[in-house]
C-alpha cells in the first residue's frame, strides 16, 4: 500500500527514487542552460508521469540546502538553476538516470519552454461577436510588429482551434501568408 502512494502519479518508468530525481533535475537544469520555473519544471516532468509533484517539492528543496541548485529571478518570477556542484552531479551520475526518462523530461522541457518563448513573441485573443468570434493573432517584434490578423470564425471551439495552430508554428504562418499574397496571380 505505501508503493502505491509513493508511485501515485507516476507513469511505468518514472522515477521515485529521492536520489534520481535529483540527479534528473540537477541533469535538466545543466541541459536547459536557462532558469525554469517550478511550475515550468513541475509541467515538464510531474505532467509526463515522470516524477510525482510531491518528491519534486522535496528533491528542489533539498537540492537548494545542498547548494547543487540555487535560486534567481528570471522576467519576475522565481526559477531554479543549476549550480557547479549540480553541474558536477548531471556529469558524474546522469548515466545511472534511464535515458528514456531522461529524454522524455529533456524533450518536454525544451517544448515547454519553445511554447513560452513563441508566446512571448506571440499575441492572440478571441472576441466574442454577435455572430461568432474574432481571433486576433500578432507576430510581435521589438520595433515594428511583423504581423497583426484578425479572423471571423463561427463557434468558440473553431476560435480555439485557430489559437492554437497559430501558436504551434507562427513563423511558418507568416511565411505562407506573405508567399500566398506576393504570389504574381496574372
Amino acid at each position: 500500500m505505501e508503493n502505491e502512494a509513493i508511485a501515485e502519479g507516476i507513469s511505468p518508468g518514472g522515477l521515485n527514487s529521492d536520489l534520481e530525481i535529483k540527479i534528473l533535475i540537477c541533469y535538466l537544469l545543466k541541459s536547459i542552460g536557462r532558469p525554469i520555473s517550478k511550475t515550468q519544471l513541475n509541467s515538464a516532468v510531474s505532467g509526463h508521469g515522470l516524477v510525482n509533484y510531491f518528491d519534486l517539492s522535496g528533491a528542489l528543496s533539498e537540492l537548494l540546502r545542498s547548494e547543487h541548485i540555487r535560486l534567481v529571478e528570471d522576467g519576475g518570477e522565481e526559477c531554479y538553476t543549476t549550480t557547479p556542484l549540480g553541474e558536477q552531479t548531471a556529469d558524474s551520475l546522469g548515466k545511472s538516470i534511464p535515458a528514456s526518462v531522461k529524454e522524455k523530461a529533456l524533450g518536454a522541457c525544451m517544448r515547454l519552454l519553445a511554447r513560452l518563448q513563441t508566446e512571448k513573441e506571440t499575441a492572440v485573443s478571441i472576441d466574442k461577436t454577435d455572430d461568432g468570434f474574432v481571433v486576433h493573432c500578432a507576430i510581435l517584434d521589438e520595433g515594428t510588429d511583423l504581423m497583426h490578423l484578425s479572423l471571423f470564425v463561427p463557434d468558440l471551439l473553431q476560435a480555439e482551434k485557430v489559437k492554437e495552430q497559430f501558436l504551434a508554428a507562427p513563423g511558418p504562418f507568416y511565411e505562407e501568408l506573405m508567399e500566398t499574397l506576393l504570389k504574381n496571380r496574372s
